[in-house]
């Protein structure tokens, strides 16, 4: 508003000898509406005058004062005058009720009374003007609005004063604080945003919201509190950037990606088939968008690489999938053909005893033993683990064991 108080205005005491004023009364008035009445009367010491009084007054609006002429006749006289307010007026006095913080402020008229002596008498008076409560009308609220995407709320302002500012208190019914926002003078509009994290309460696909707001003017004028409701719907989550680099049979796979859902208070539940028939299932908290999952593999398939998909579940129901692949591939198994061993003579029975170690637990092994050197060399071999050598000369012979698995590592 910011008008200095109008009540310290002070005029010019009345000299001796001249008119005396008397305000009988002054209607008070809503800022920017109305019409002052102001009546009352007048009389002169000098009681043989019979001249011409002049009363003039100042509205203290920036008009030009009013002037009316009382003929000559008697040396009193009476006023009834009236003055509109709801017009513009240079100074805009009555345009708001004048000191924020206020209901009600005073506007001081002054009066002043000439006699045919020059002699002039003064007087003033104080229109009170009463603060009008600002109006909201056309409000709306986006709906449905996604969840953690802008929710705006928006409406008309009307109120009489083009120097009232304002004060929207907004509610948004989630639990959150309590949101203040200013607008300035001669604003007619409003629009307040509000991003709604979550559509709680958790295992629904949409939830609404009461919203409640006031709005205040800068002179303890303010609304009732006006109601509306919005819908926010869930936003279904998404698996991003899924990667399964290479492994081998027996280690740990990781298993990495992105989770993407513009709720940061969602929680999830994700399923992944690694394609082994052998699925597991994890919980994730809300706010986390990485993911690394770690799965051992036993063993690797005829085509070296097994299909994983995965499917992400929020805590409102929202669902989604993403696959991919991931190359495993076979670890050669180790052979031990066992210790070097000495026989008592020839053509006397040795038995050689294998052991076959592979990271996979499920590989099968085929045994391969061949005779390499020494006297008389026999073409021998089994496919057995142990291997029963009869050598039929005395002297130092060279056996070797070759180990493969099913996958055809050796």
């Amino acid at each position: 508003s910011g008008f200095a108080d109008p009540v310290s205005i002070t005029v010019p005491a009345s000299p001796p000898g001249a008119p005396q004023i008397t305000i009988t009364g002054i209607t008070p008035i809503q800022e920017t509406t109305g019409v002052i009445t102001l009546t009352g009367g007048f009389t002169d010491p000098d009681l043989t005058t019979n001249g011409v009084f002049t009363l003039v007054v100042d509205w203290a609006d920036g008009t030009v004062p009013q002037q009316v002429t009382f003929p000559a006749a008697s040396a009193s006289g009476t006023f009834n005058l009236t003055h509109a307010a709801f017009q513009a007026t240079p100074t805009l006095a009555y345009q708001d009720d004048g000191i924020s913080g206020t209901s009600a402020d005073r506007v001081r008229v002054q009066l002043s009374v000439k006699d045919d002596d020059q002699n002039i008498g003064y007087a003033v008076a104080d229109v009170t003007v009463n603060n009008v409560a600002p109006i909201v009308s056309n409000v709306s609220v986006t709906s449905p609005a996604s969840e953690n995407t802008p929710t705006v709320l928006t409406g008309t302002i009307f109120d009489p004063s083009p120097f009232d500012s304002f004060c929207l208190v907004v509610n948004w019914g989630d639990g959150g604080a309590v949101e203040t926002l200013t607008i300035a003078a001669g604003k007619t509009t409003f629009s307040a945003t509000h991003f709604y994290l979550d559509d709680s309460p958790s295992g629904t696909t949409s939830d609404r919201f009461t919203i409640r707001f006031t709005l205040a003017d800068d002179d303890l004028g303010i609304t009732a509190t006006t109601t509306v409701t919005t819908t926010v719907t869930n936003s279904l989550p998404t698996i991003q950037n899924l990667m399964a680099p290479l492994s081998y049979e027996a280690n740990l796979a990781p298993l990495t990606g992105t989770i993407v859902d513009p709720s940061p208070l969602d929680t999830f539940c994700v399923t992944v088939d690694w394609g082994d028939g052998s699925p597991q299932t994890f919980a994730v908290s809300a706010g986390t968008t990485t993911f690394a999952f770690t799965h051992r593999y036993l063993d690797d398939n005829a085509t070296d690489s097994y299909p994983i998909s995965m499917t992400i579940t929020d805590d409102d129901g929202g669902v989604g999938s993403a696959s991919t692949n991931i190359a495993v591939l076979n670890r050669n198994p180790t052979a031990d053909a066992g210790p070097r061993l000495r026989g008592t003579s020839a053509n006397h029975a040795i038995t050689l005893m294998s052991t076959a170690t592979d990271p996979s637990p499920l590989d099968t092994f085929g045994y391969f033993w061949q005779v390499n050197s020494g006297p008389a060399i026999p073409v021998s071999s089994t496919t057995n683990p142990n291997f029963i050598f009869n050598p039929t000369q005395a002297g130092t012979y060279g056996i070797s064991l070759t180990v493969t698995d099913d996958d055809g590592g050796f």
